[in-house]
């Protein structure tokens, strides 16, 4: 945002450069079509269809309260890690021109997943 001539902030539209569609929340998250293969790759099947058709806040909510275990591992850590690669990789692409994979971006999300989790099992009484 930016303040405008008559001192009212003016919102810019951002549009993404790899599909020219507006760039928010929604698209770098779940609407993205990079983004949504990595969601496809991580989800169980049986998640696919509910996990793309709620309002944001309610999907936020709906995964930070799931308590699944995919592979051994918490739906919920797996969730929170895939967020922060996906806005790495977002910026990776804006700021350097640095693009990944869908299968590349979920190996670095699952690896550090993995590496966490096991720190996490360390401090388990």
């Amino acid at each position: 945002m930016k303040l405008g001539m008559s001192g009212t902030w003016l919102m810019t539209v951002l549009v993404c450069g790899v599909w020219g569609l507006t760039e928010n929340i929604d698209h770098i998250f779940r609407l993205c079509p990079i983004t949504r293969v990595v969601w496809y790759l991580l989800l169980p099947a049986s998640k696919h269809q509910d996990f793309f058709n709620q309002d944001t806040k309610t999907w936020m909510l709906l995964n930070f309260r799931d308590t699944a275990m995919v592979n051994g591992r918490s739906w919920l850590l797996i969730f929170v890690v895939a967020l922060d690669i996906i806005w790495q990789n977002r910026s990776n692409f804006i700021f350097q021109g640095l693009t990944s994979q869908p299968a590349d971006i979920v190996k670095h999300i699952l690896s550090k997943v993995e590496v966490i989790d096991d720190s996490l099992q360390q401090f388990v009484c």
